[in-house]
């Protein structure tokens, strides 16, 4: 249980930090420093470590859990962060960000996964060869 708890954290965590960013980026005292990257490149960067996490957590967990579940799990909530500031005043949803959060899920995801299938590679014993 703790071993779970400690692995699925993170991306839960992380999925609280963006929703309060959605909620109350247009407060001028939270956002100034977010407000100078651009919009674009700060939903793909904040995505990006959505999708990590959740690699990370598959990795640490050892949950069998497909790839592409875990993808469409980060993508699905950044169309749900969408939809979320539909309802926050002064902040619109944009097909376009969840197009950045998606494809900062997906290059996150797999960068995570193939840094870790490459520490896996170099921890194989390696076998000698016959002569």
């Amino acid at each position: 249980m703790k071993r779970t708890v400690l692995a699925w954290g993170p991306p839960v965590l992380w999925a609280l930090v963006l929703f309060f960013l959605s909620e109350f980026r247009s407060a001028p005292s939270i956002a100034a420093p977010l407000l100078t990257v651009p919009d674009k490149l700060l939903h793909f960067l904040l995505y990006a470590a959505m999708g990590a996490s959740l690699a990370w957590a598959r990795h640490t967990s050892g949950a069998r859990v497909r790839h592409g579940f875990l993808v469409a799990l980060g993508s699905a909530y950044g169309a749900a962060d969408e939809w979320h500031q539909s309802f926050v005043p002064g902040r619109n949803p944009d097909v376009l960000d969840w197009v950045a959060d998606v494809a900062g899920v997906v290059v996150g995801y797999f960068v995570v996964v193939h840094l870790l299938g490459r520490g896996r590679a170099s921890r194989k014993p390696k076998h000698a060869d016959s002569e």
